[in-house]
């Protein structure tokens, strides 16, 4: 084993457990709602809700949030924040798979230092120790990929049936959590034709129908039907995909490109031979190609939607900054700017002006309305607080997105439109109102601010660089009647 690797390993791990503890925010609704119904532990509902989010996810994701949200309870940690925080610590660990298997697939082929080249992208990029810690179906799945790709490498270059089996077995287990991983099984039976091991098709026929089964069976035993979470959401996907917004097909080139940090990687590499540095890693470069090309095809995009091959994507791109880094001003510009993004990323919390409204209610417990001018308020994501129902008010003009954030205990139904913003002369001193940033020019004065929630300092370059799409950002005013304590 590298000397090195136990070190680099370890500060891997050390840097996401503080992006995990840190970094309380989330990264969008998709990855809030994974724990939404299952933090606070407290107000957990018995039975998993009829939920819509949930119908189109293996139900293993909320048995395994609820797991975690419980244990964290059993320890001690009656906070929710801490809970939430347990479960990102959970999937920080958990990513660390993915940390090791992309340096095991480039040891394979490859020099100790591309090797380890390859160690330092997954420990330290700049998206991983934050991404890789949120709740997210994608970062369940992006380890199982990982050990697939690893696995059917081995068996194309050492001809190991077991290998074979188990990358089978990685890609069943990635596709529980998102389906689409369950397309690069095209790849092991790709590499069986190639190598013409025709009585592996055995191997690979046993193996493909037992997790077939297996997945299948999982759904059968926790819903009632063999694979019905699958088919309904590729039924659902089928109809409602292009709903979500369309993106061009190069989207995720451009995105790849992004990543690596431009202009590092633009070179022509003049005395790099790419057949001799890609040909023994042909699966694994197959698998992701086929993953990437498949996503691509579908209309609608996301960037997380990448994430199970984001591993496997700077595995194969270690031994071309391996070349680049030959040049030491590139070595310094990436070295540098992935510091710089980094520290932003991993340091600073997304959502903070929503999640620290949510946290002045978990701790005012004497509070128990909020009003809400226009659109100051996209969503109350009430999984950061423990406390009585609290009432939603929506002044004229306001536009309620996902208010209130899940259905619990500790959220409300009681949501009441005004019809006049005067209205809210009304409030008494258990209600605040909340204002965004941009609309205090027109806001009556008669208030006394109480609390102000700024955004994270990455959030502010957003808001500076694009206000109109970034209005949401904006730091959130608090306000109670005036002659109020």
């Amino acid at each position: 084993m590298n000397p090195t690797f136990p070190v680099i390993f370890l500060a891997a791990a050390i840097l996401r457990l503080i992006a995990a503890i840190w970094n309380t925010g989330f990264l969008a609704l998709d990855d809030y709602y994974i724990f939404s119904f299952s933090v606070p532990a407290q107000a957990m509902t018995a039975d998993p809700p009829d939920n819509f989010f949930f119908s189109l996810r293996s139900p293993l994701v909320r048995i395994l949030m609820d797991g975690l949200s419980l244990g964290a309870f059993k320890l001690g940690f009656t906070d929710p924040l801490n809970q939430i925080r347990f479960i990102y610590v959970f999937f920080g660990l958990y990513s660390l798979a993915g940390v090791y298997y992309t340096y095991k697939l480039i040891k394979l082929t490859s020099q100790e230092r591309t090797a380890n080249i390859a160690l330092l992208l997954a420990s330290f990029h700049f998206l991983l120790p934050y991404v890789s810690t949120r709740a997210m179906i994608e970062n369940l799945s992006a380890p199982f990929l990982m050990i697939a790709a690893y696995s059917v490498t081995v068996y194309y270059l050492q001809n190991k049936k077991i290998f074979l089996v188990i990358a089978v077995f990685a890609i069943a287990l990635a596709s529980l959590f998102r389906f689409q991983a369950g397309s690069v099984i095209l790849v092991p039976l790709v590499i069986i034709f190639i190598r013409k091991n025709y009585s592996d098709l055995i191997h690979f026929g046993y193996a493909s129908l037992f997790s077939f089964f297996v997945t299948g069976g999982i759904d059968f035993f926790l819903r009632g039907e063999f694979h019905g979470t699958l088919l309904k959401y590729i039924q659902y996907n089928l109809s409602h995909s292009n709903e979500y917004g369309v993106s061009p097909f190069y989207t995720y080139f451009l995105l790849m490109i992004a990543v690596t940090i431009p202009p590092v990687l633009l070179s022509r590499f003049k005395n790099f031979s790419f057949i001799n540095i890609y040909k023994p890693l042909f699966p694994a470069l197959l698998m992701f190609i086929v993953f990437v090309l498949l996503h691509s095809a579908v209309p609608h995009k996301e960037e997380r939607f990448l994430i199970p091959v984001f591993y496997l994507f700077l595995a194969l791109i270690s031994p071309l900054y391996e070349e680049a880094f030959k040049k030491s001003w590139r070595k310094l510009l990436f070295i540098s700017l992935n510091l710089i993004l980094l520290c932003l990323i991993t340091f600073f919390p997304f959502q903070q002006n929503t999640t620290g409204i949510v946290r002045f209610y978990h701790t005012h417990t004497e509070l128990n309305s909020l009003f809400i001018y226009k659109d100051s308020l996209g969503h109350f994501p009430v999984a950061y607080a423990y406390r009585s129902p609290v009432s939603f008010h929506f002044v004229k003009e306001s536009v309620p997105v996902n208010l209130p954030v899940g259905e619990k205990e500790s959220s409300t139904k009681t949501n009441k439109w005004i019809d006049d913003k005067e209205q809210i002369q009304t409030m008494n001193c258990k209600a605040t109102i909340a204002v965004r940033e941009d609309y205090l020019p027109n806001f009556p004065l008669s208030y006394k601010k109480i609390a102000v929630f700024e955004s994270s300092f990455p959030e502010k370059i957003l808001l500076i660089i694009n206000p109109k799409a970034n209005k949401r950002r904006g730091a959130i005013h608090l306000f109670i009647p005036e002659g109020c304590p």
